[in-house]
C-alpha cells in the first residue's frame, strides 16, 4: 500500500484527485510486477497415429498404353518381356502402315491443290475447250481417283436434309461413299420420324477400311437453324451454309456436273435451286404457294423439272417440300411428280421412315373434314374405288388455307435476284398498276393527256408496254396480243423479267408518264 500510497503523490502536487485504490486495483499491480510463468494454456492429445514411413507415388496418374495390345499388367516395371517382342515389332509394322496411309493421304491433298492451281493458268496461244456433255443428259457418277474427300454436314432434327439419300445414291454407283450419322450433346432426343437413324455407319466397312472409301459423308444433328452446315475442310474449319449449297457442292462431283453444260441450263437450275431455298424453305406461305403454282406449271410442259430426267432441281425441291409438308396441299402435277419421285429407287427415304399419317389420324381428319364439307353446305366426298386416282384432300386447316390461297394466285412471284425497285415494278406490271397516262389523266386530266402521242390509242399499261407500234426508245413487239403479254406475265425467267420491267419503263419515260 506504500506503494500505492507515493504513486499518488504526484498527483496532489498537481493539485489532482488521485484515482481510487481498490482491492481489484491492488490485484492486477500485484500481478503484473510479478514474473508469469513461461508454458502453455493446455494440452491436447495428437489426433493421428505417428508413420513411420509413407509410400508415394511415382507417377500422377496412369495411361491406357498406346502401343495398343500390350497390357500394363504383363510388363512388370515398364520392361517388355522377352516372348513378347514378336507382338510388339508387329504392333510396330502396324502403326508404320497408318503412318504411310496418311501421309499418302496429304500427299493426294497437296497434288489435287497443285493440280487446280495448274489447271487454272491460261494456256499461251490456246483455245479453250467447250464442254461436249449433253445439259440435261442423266446424272452419272464418275470415278474420282485421289485421296479421300471428307464432308460433315451438321443439320437440325426439325429440318433434315433429305437430299443427302439420292445424291448419296447417285455417287455410290460408280464411287465407295462411307455414310455415318452420329447425335451431337445439343440434340436431346431424335424426333420420332428420324429415331430408327442409330449412330455410326449404316453399312459398309469398318472405321479402320475408312482409306479405301473415295467420299466420307457424315451427318450429324445438331442444334443449328433452319440451314445445314456442311464442313467442308475439319482442319480450317471450311463451312458453307444451306442445303442447296450442299447439292451444289456433291453435284460437282457427278460426272458429268451441273455446270459442264451450257450456261442457260445452268443458270436455270440455279433458279430453282434459289426457290427452293428461298422461297419454300425459308419462304412465308405466299411465297410457298407461288412456288408450288410455278413448278406446277413447269410440271406441265416436262416430266422432270428440266426435262425427261430426274436432276439435282429436283432433288432440291423434293427435299424442301418433305421438310415444309406441303405434299398434302400440292397441285394436280406436283403430286403426280411427288409420286413418280416416290417410286424411283434414288429417292426411297431411308427405311423406318414414315411420311404417311397413321391410318387412325387419316380417318380422324377425313370425318372431320366430312362435317366441315357439311356445315359450309359444300359437296360430301364420295368413296372412290381407286383412291389414288382422286385429289387429295386437304386434312387440316394450314392444308385447306393454303389449298384456297393458291386458287387466288394468279402470276408467280419476281425472281428473288432482282433488286427491290424492279421486283415493285414487276408487280406494278402484273397488277396493271404501273405509271400510264390513262391512269394519270384520271387525275391530273390538264396534266397528262388521254391518247397515246405515239399512235392516239388509249394509253393503259397493256398498249403503251405491249401493243403500241410506234413506242418510243423501244422497238415495237411483232404480232402482239393479250395472250402473249398474259405468257411474258407469267415468265419465271430473271432476263425476261428483267427486260419487261426495263422496256416498260423507257417507254413510261418517252411518253412522260413518269415525269
Amino acid at each position: 500500500m506504500a506503494t500505492l500510497a507515493n504513486q499518488s503523490e504526484p498527483f496532489k502536487r498537481a493539485g489532482k484527485l488521485a484515482p481510487p485504490v481498490n482491492a481489484l486495483t491492488q490485484l492486477v499491480s500485484l500481478n503484473m510486477a510479478s514474473a508469469a510463468p513461461v508454458g502453455c494454456m493446455y494440452r491436447v492429445t495428437p489426433i493421428y497415429q505417428e508413420i513411420a514411413s509413407v509410400e508415394l507415388p511415382t507417377c500422377m496418374y496412369r495411361v491406357a498404353s498406346v502401343y495398343g495390345g500390350t497390357s500394363a499388367a504383363n510388363m512388370p516395371n515398364g520392361v517388355m518381356p522377352i516372348n513378347d517382342t514378336g507382338d510388339m515389332v508387329a504392333e510396330l509394322e502396324r502403326r508404320q502402315q497408318q503412318l504411310i496411309e496418311r501421309l499418302n493421304h496429304l500427299k493426294g491433298l497437296v497434288d489435287n491443290v497443285a493440280a487446280k492451281s495448274t489447271s487454272r493458268q491460261p494456256i499461251p496461244g490456246g483455245t479453250a475447250e467447250t464442254a461436249t456433255v449433253p445439259a440435261r443428259a442423266p446424272m452419272q457418277v464418275g470415278k474420282r481417283t485421289g485421296s479421300l474427300v471428307d464432308i460433315v454436314v451438321n443439320a437440325s432434327p426439325d429440318h433434315p436434309p433429305w437430299s443427302l439419300w439420292p445424291l448419296r445414291r447417285l455417287l455410290s454407283q460408280h464411287m465407295r461413299v462411307l455414310f455415318a450419322c452420329h447425335t451431337h450433346s445439343s440434340v436431346g432426343a431424335l424426333p420420332a420420324n428420324l429415331s430408327f437413324l442409330t449412330a455410326g455407319p449404316d453399312r459398309g466397312p469398318l472405321a479402320e477400311s475408312r482409306m479405301s472409301h473415295d467420299l466420307a459423308l457424315t451427318l450429324v444433328w445438331k442444334q443449328v437453324d433452319e440451314n445445314c452446315e456442311v464442313m467442308v475442310s475439319p482442319m480450317l474449319q471450311a463451312a458453307i451454309v444451306g442445303e442447296v449449297n450442299l447439292i451444289r457442292y456433291l453435284g460437282r462431283l457427278l460426272s458429268p456436273s451441273y455446270e459442264s453444260g451450257d450456261a442457260v441450263t445452268a443458270t436455270e437450275m440455279d433458279y430453282w435451286l434459289s426457290l427452293a431455298h428461298h422461297g419454300v424453305i425459308h419462304g412465308k406461305n405466299k411465297e410457298q404457294q407461288a412456288v408450288l403454282k410455278a413448278l406446277n406449271a413447269q410440271l406441265g410442259r416436262t416430266p422432270y423439272v428440266l426435262g425427261s430426267v430426274p436432276g439435282l432441281a429436283d432433288i432440291a425441291l423434293w427435299s424442301a417440300l418433305l421438310q415444309a409438308n406441303l405434299a398434302c396441299g400440292a397441285p394436280n402435277n406436283v403430286k403426280k411428280w411427288l409420286k413418280t419421285l416416290s417410286a424411283n429407287p434414288i429417292f426411297a427415304l431411308p427405311e423406318g421412315f414414315d411420311k404417311t399419317p397413321p391410318l387412325e389420324a387419316q380417318r380422324d381428319a377425313r370425318g372431320k373434314s366430312s362435317k366441315t364439307r357439311e356445315l359450309t353446305g359444300r359437296a360430301p366426298l364420295e368413296e372412290l374405288s381407286n383412291p389414288d386416282d382422286a385429289s387429295t384432300e386437304p386434312l387440316n386447316y394450314n392444308a385447306t388455307l393454303q389449298y384456297y390461297r393458291q386458287s387466288r394466285y394468279t402470276y408467280p412471284p419476281p425472281h428473288p435476284s432482282l433488286n427491290r425497285a424492279d421486283a415493285v415494278a414487276w408487280r406494278q406490271l402484273q397488277t396493271n398498276s404501273f405509271p400510264c397516262l390513262y391512269m394519270l389523266n384520271r387525275f391530273h386530266p390538264t396534266l397528262y393527256p388521254s391518247y397515246c402521242p405515239f399512235c392516239g390509242s388509249v394509253p393503259t399499261v397493256y398498249h403503251s408496254t405491249w401493243e403500241c407500234s410506234a413506242p418510243q426508245g423501244v422497238p415495237p413487239i411483232p404480232n402482239p396480243t393479250p395472250s402473249s403479254w398474259e405468257s411474258a406475265l407469267l415468265s419465271l425467267r430473271r432476263q425476261e423479267q428483267q427486260k419487261l420491267v426495263q422496256r416498260a419503263r423507257r417507254v413510261a419515260q418517252g411518253n412522260g408518264a413518269l415525269d
